[in-house]
């Protein structure tokens, strides 16, 4: 008897030991949030994915599927959403918390590093504190054109 509950045939097929199941539980679950529903129970099955599968195809596919279903799912605080959203930058703490800060307050601070990354750009290097816990963040911020 196969159970008619979507969030534990997800489960099942997520626990499958042919990759190809876990796959196709991977695109349920997609759909699945894509359209709305199950959102609480379906992360918390893909999270376990993305942290404990040991193809890591699979895993890397659950964090894909989970990070887009946060940009469907972000949200700005009020101040942020309507013009000037390319001054912000946010982040988010050890502890989950994000927080946005704008360029325009927190790049002619005195507390910042100059850094070139591997890559070659240069940024600034920044300390911020966590909005909802007070932790401090180093987070890289290209603050040209704002100090």
């Amino acid at each position: 008897m196969s159970p008619s509950n979507p969030v534990q045939i997800i489960q099942d097929l997520l626990e499958h030991e042919y990759i190809r199941e876990r796959k196709k539980g991977l695109q349920q679950g997609a759909d699945l949030l894509a359209q709305g529903l199950y959102r609480t129970q379906i992360r918390a099955l893909l999270e376990k994915t993305a942290r404990g599968d040991l193809v890591l195809g699979v895993a890397e596919m659950a964090r894909q599927v989970l990070a887009e279903d946060d940009q469907r799912h972000a949200t700005y605080p009020p101040q942020y959403e309507r013009k000037g959203s390319e001054h912000i930058v946010g982040t988010i703490c050890s502890k989950g918390h994000p927080s946005y800060y704008d360029k325009r307050r927190i790049c002619p601070g005195e507390d910042r590093y100059r850094m070139r990354r591997a890559d070659g750009m240069v940024v600034d290097q920044l300390v911020v504190k966590c909005q909802t816990c007070g932790e401090e963040m180093k987070i890289e911020v290209d603050c040209g054109g704002y100090k």
